[in-house]
């Protein structure tokens, strides 16, 4: 016996021993890893609901001490840089979709695909989602928790009052606009048949997605030119002058707010997104979202933008991160986010078919509907797209208003961006 107590007295006293060398540290006195979140939003019930995820996911991750920080646009979109560059930058970040190519360029994310790839969850989530967020090598640089569609709005009593049918393609569309549009004695538009933004930026995202509905849109990731002037381009272009034409003649941009919508002064609305949602339920009786109609019938589309969160590389805690964003969009979790967020959709297919459960205005389950493949991206995804948009778009505006020659503005507009990417690319110096 006293050998036996021996032995057990020896093996504790080398026990304590190796718990006392460097490096070793006992399970129950680990110290926990830091994992911090950069999150914006204006919204005090998302706030509230940040607080309540934060405190649950550190209750239930004994091992993580998650700080779920929100912070002003300026800290996610230029301040993050600094901080990251100074070691002070946050784990994770939150950033909209469209802006995450640049931030593959400036180094600031990490591949997730190695995460996806043993992620049990991956299928639920829309695969159309990940195009903005993909390289040109297939990595995926961010993790997509919600999103907002951008679609056309129709007035479907109008559209019976004239008699007009829903359209089904380029062509049936611009003759529902000229049908639908009505003009004053002293020219002035007392009807719009259909309207869209007037403004240089819109023009090229619509630009983009009608061309790729021809076979491929002007710019993507990883492309060192613009392919504006070609065949696709051309006739892209036509068909945006001509429906602008027969719908908006007067070019107003007032023609698509979301009021006219409502009361009937346009029939159809080219670019309406989640502000839907800021109509009175008892005022949404016969509008509906539509996909955008193809060149040909089942050739339509509707465009996207998300929310994103993506881990930086300079994260000393990548898989404790990685956990965070699976937290995050826990089916449980997620609906609770999308309830707490009020106009965004979730991004998981499940919850997407129920989400007239989760939220009551009568427009969600409408806007749901269209959210199906395929979809395209809020614009190009391309690392310098946001360098080189303005200054194109001011070039092919006037044109697609018919007050310049459209050919020689694709031309102008093609070579004024690809300048600006050899500078960027290091082509021009």
């Amino acid at each position: 016996m006293i050998k036996v107590k021996r032995f057990y007295l020896v093996w504790l006293a080398a026990l304590l021993c190796l718990l006392c060398l460097p490096g070793m540290v006992s399970v129950a006195g680990a110290a926990k890893k830091p994992v911090v979140v950069w999150f914006y939003t204006g919204n005090t019930t998302v706030a509230e609901w940040a607080e309540a995820f934060e405190k649950q996911f550190n209750a239930t991750n004994p091992d993580i001490e998650l700080s779920f920080d929100l912070v002003d646009y300026a800290s996610i979109s230029e301040k993050i840089i600094i901080a990251s560059a100074s070691g002070v930058g946050p784990d994770i970040s939150y950033l909209a979709a469209n802006l995450i190519p640049e931030q593959i360029v400036r180094g600031l994310t990490y591949p997730l695909n190695a995460y996806l790839d043993r992620y049990p969850d991956k299928n639920d989530f829309i695969p159309d989602l990940f195009a903005s967020v993909t390289d040109e090598k297939g990595q995926i640089h961010a993790m997509p928790f919600a999103m907002w569609s951008i679609y056309d709005l129709y007035n479907m009593n109008v559209l019976a009052e004239a008699g007009v049918s829903p359209p089904q393609d380029w062509d049936s569309m611009i003759a529902a606009a000229r049908k639908m549009t009505l003009v004053n004695a002293d020219r002035t538009v007392a009807r719009y048949g259909y309207a869209a933004p007037q403004s240089g930026t819109f023009c090229l995202y619509n630009l983009q997605m009608h061309m790729e509905q021809l076979g491929r849109g002007f710019l993507y990731i990883g492309d060192t030119q613009v392919k504006l002037n070609n065949e696709i381009g051309i006739t892209a272009a036509n068909y945006i002058r001509d429906l602008w034409q027969a719908g908006i003649p007067d070019y107003n941009n007032d023609a698509t707010l979301l009021a006219n919508s409502v009361i009937g002064k346009t029939a159809i609305q080219g670019y309406a997104t989640y502000n839907l949602l800021d109509i009175s339920p008892a005022d949404t009786a016969g509008l509906e979202p539509r996909r955008v109609v193809g060149p040909k019938p089942g050739q339509d589309i509707v465009r996207y933008n998300a929310g994103t969160l993506y881990i930086l590389p300079t994260s000393q805690h990548k898989d404790e991160a990685w956990r965070v964003i699976e937290a995050f969009l826990s089916p449980e979790n997620h609906r609770s986010y999308i309830i707490a967020q009020v106009s965004y959709l979730p991004v998981r297919k499940s919850l997407l078919g129920i989400i007239g459960t989760m939220m009551t205005h009568p427009m969600v389950p409408k806007m749901a509907a269209t959210m199906y493949s395929p979809m395209t991206t809020y614009g190009p995804v391309h690392a310098y797209w946001v360098s080189i948009r303005n200054q194109g778009a001011s070039i092919v505006l006037p044109a697609l208003q018919n007050k310049a020659g459209l050919q020689t503005a694709l031309e102008e507009a093609e070579r004024t961006m690809n300048t600006l990417l050899a500078e960027k690319y290091g082509l021009i110096k």
